[in-house]
C-alpha cells in the first residue's frame, strides 16, 4: 500500500507499517504536520497516496469525495492508546493491503470496518 500517515498517528505506526512492506509516508517526514486538512489530502492526491488518519474530519464524504482520492483510512479505535491503535492497524492491513482503496472511504473500527465511496 502507499500510504499517507497523518500527524495524529503515532509515529510508530510508520515504522510497522514500513516494516510490514508498505510505502509510507508520515506528514513529518514532508513538513506537513500542522497544516491544514486541505493541504493534507491535496498532498495525497498529487502523490496517489491513501490517507491514514484517526481525525474523524475526513470521514465527511461531503467535504472530501471519495472518488477524489486513492483512498481515506479513518482509524476508530475503542481506545488511542498505542496498544489498542496498533492492533487496529495490524489487524486492518493484514486482512485488507491488497484491496482496491481509491475511491473509498474506509472507517476502521475494532470490531467493524465500514466502507463508503461517492457513487
Amino acid at each position: 500500500m502507499k500510504l499517507k500517515v497523518d500527524e495524529n498517528v503515532p509515529f510508530s505506526i510508520v515504522s510497522l507499517l514500513r516494516n510490514l512492506g508498505h510505502d509510507v509516508h508520515s506528514v513529518f517526514d514532508e513538513g506537513l504536520n500542522g497544516k491544514s486538512d486541505k493541504e493534507l489530502i491535496l498532498a495525497c492526491q498529487k502523490e496517489e497516496r491513501i490517507l491514514m488518519t484517526l481525525d474523524l474530519d475526513f470521514a465527511s464524504i461531503q467535504n472530501y469525495p471519495p472518488h477524489e482520492n486513492k483512498g481515506i483510512v479513518v482509524l476508530r479505535p475503542p481506545s488511542q492508546d498505542l496498544k489498542t491503535i496498533e492492533g487496529v492497524v495490524r489487524a486492518f492491513v493484514g486482512q485488507y493491503a491488497e484491496e482496491n482503496f481509491s475511491g473509498k472511504l474506509w472507517i476502521v473500527e475494532m470490531h467493524q470496518i465500514r466502507v463508503r465511496s461517492s457513487s
